[in-house]
């Protein structure tokens, strides 16, 4: 969702660079159409294993990635299209409406999943100094997850009367002001873009990753003091999954927040506005960066699919069935190695036909081969 802050960057000017087709848009929409595609079915896939396997995967680690997973299909589905019609220039195809629903879900979902990446931080934490293993049960999972999703759900609901059609820039946006013009620098209410900017860039961000940095090391002074040699093979593959999830969350975020925040910041000086629309070349620079760090903010949506399916064994499996479509198979063979062996083992003991009474044994009248 683009806020005011992001209206300037779109004023006359910007739309010179996107005359006709040229390379920048047609890599950004390529990009952005991988980002889409990657994130959808390899989320869905992620979700839908917790689904299938929900009696074998009922830990409280994968439940919290199948909140995740959720979110980064919500924001990859309302994202990733919008931005590809910016590109393609098809701005007609939105309403206010869609707009209204666009702003409630994507702005919450933002929040959804940083805080997420908070929970794992803590079930991480939990899992490496917990030593008698009495953490959170499967319904503390559900249950934190559930009011992630109704505190940011009702947090944002004021975002839907601020959230509208630009015509100026076909894009989706919020606007404060008595008029909600975005356009208009007189109309619009500086402290309030202020005040969103700040709020927007520190809960989808900046506080989730300062928690975490907390959580890390109060859990690694613990575990250096108390349980470094402990660890077994799972909990660690666990911890660096998890590790994994947070610092590609980390990467990929901070250039696109820290530019939005420095232009909001330069924005408001007017001086700069009107050199820089002298200087158009200078202004296209700002705009094709901006645009493609915005792009390598949604990245790790598409990277954590994987990440679930090369650090996580019961993912793993499911990815490798779908990708090499063996995943309709008989049902002895859609299940992890671990539980199909157990499988074949009760299957013998019920199967083994059972030893003779002593009795039978001892009479002499029994033949040998009802003995044996």
């Amino acid at each position: 969702m683009e806020g005011t802050s992001d209206i300037s960057d779109l004023e006359p000017g910007a739309d010179q660079g996107k005359a006709g087709p040229n390379v920048h848009m047609l890599l950004k929409i390529v990009i952005l159409g991988v980002i889409g595609f990657v994130s959808v079915v390899g989320n869905g896939i992620a979700l839908g294993t917790l689904i299938v396997y929900n009696k074998q995967l009922r830990v409280t680690i994968y439940i919290v990635i199948g909140g995740l997973a959720l979110a980064d299909i919500v924001v990859a589905v309302m994202n990733v299209p919008d931005q590809i019609i910016f590109q393609a220039d098809k701005g007609e195809l939105k309403s206010e409406t869609w707009c209204k629903f666009y702003g409630l879900l994507y702005n919450s979902c933002k929040y959804i999943a940083a805080f997420h990446l908070v929970v794992l931080g803590v079930l991480r934490g939990i899992l490496l100094t917990d030593r008698a293993h009495h953490g959170p049960t499967a319904i503390h999972a559900l249950i934190t997850c559930a009011i992630l999703w109704l505190a940011s759900l009702l947090a944002n609901i004021p975002m839907i009367s601020s959230s509208i059609h630009d015509s100026y820039t076909n894009r989706c946006v919020v606007a404060f002001g008595e008029k909600k013009d975005p356009v208009s620098l007189q109309s619009r209410d500086t402290v309030a873009e202020e005040r969103y900017t700040i709020l927007s860039a520190a809960f989808s961000y900046f506080l989730p990753l300062v928690l975490i940095i907390i959580i890390y090391l109060f859990t690694g002074y613990m575990s250096k003091r108390f349980f470094e040699d402990s660890y077994s093979l799972r909990e660690r593959r666990m911890s660096k999954m998890i590790s994994s999830l947070i610092v590609t969350f980390a990467l990929c975020r901070l250039p696109s927040e820290t530019v939005s925040l420095l232009w909001f910041y330069q924005v408001k000086n007017t001086d700069m506005m009107q050199a820089l629309s002298n200087d158009t070349d200078k202004f296209k620079v700002w705009i094709h960066v901006r645009e493609y760090l915005q792009i390598l903010s949604m990245f790790d949506m598409a990277i954590r699919p994987i990440i679930y399916a090369t650090m996580s064994r019961e993912f793993g499996l499911v990815y490798d069935k779908v990708i090499n479509c063996t995943y309709c198979k008989e049902e002895e063979e859609e299940l992890p190695p671990r539980l199909r062996r157990r499988g074949d083992e009760i299957e013998e003991v019920l199967h083994t036909p059972l030893r003779q009474n002593p009795e039978n044994q001892e009479c002499p009248d029994n033949e040998p081969e009802e003995i044996f």
